[in-house]
């Protein structure tokens, strides 16, 4: 699946879409969405390939502690 790109009836976010930050961040990390949406799932994926943090997004800006 190219980036950008989803399975019928979903939508993925591009990277213009979707700000993240501060990187890197120590307590608290910011989500901004730029396109509004009823709700996003967001996934962190770490190096090793594990998903440690899922959460639902229902607002165009949330903060997540990590």
């Amino acid at each position: 699946m190219k980036y950008g790109a989803a399975p019928a009836g979903l939508f993925r976010l591009t990277r213009s879409q979707i700000s993240v930050y501060p990187n890197p961040a120590t307590d608290k990390i910011a989500i901004e969405k730029s396109v509004p949406s009823k709700g996003s799932i967001l996934t962190i994926t770490n190096i090793e390939g594990q998903q440690p943090i899922t959460r639902n997004l229902t607002e165009n800006n949330s903060q997540l502690d990590v």
